[in-house]
């Protein structure tokens, strides 16, 4: 209720990516564990450092990410729906490769992915 009030402030790329190299600079650990509890990153990946500059590829826009795991969410989804719109492979194909997918008793016991 609170944040629908006072909604979180928005993100910039910017800003994200001069906190990742100071953190990343930081050579301290203590002050490097505290900055990426405030700050949600571990330092700088290849997306941000280079695709951004050359590309304009946002990763806080044009990614779903865990900030706070630093896992990039979507990824894999994303790409299986660009090759199955580009008709790369069957779907038929990834139909009976998901069936015949060797899934352990943790992940039946879940809901399968």
């Amino acid at each position: 209720m609170y944040h629908f009030r006072y909604p979180w402030e928005e993100r910039s790329i910017e800003s994200s990516i001069e906190d990742m190299f100071d953190i990343d600079c930081e050579t301290r650990v203590s002050v490097c564990k505290a900055m990426s509890s405030a700050k949600g990153f571990t330092g700088i990946s290849i997306l941000p450092k280079y695709l951004y500059p050359l590309y304009g590829f946002d990763i806080l826009k044009h990614m779903v990410f865990d900030v706070f795991d630093t896992i990039c969410l979507n990824v894999v989804k994303n790409q299986l729906e660009r090759i199955l719109e580009l008709k790369l492979i069957d779907p038929s194909y990834l139909d009976d490769q998901v069936e015949n997918f060797p899934w352990t008793q943790e992940l039946k016991a879940g809901r399968i992915p």
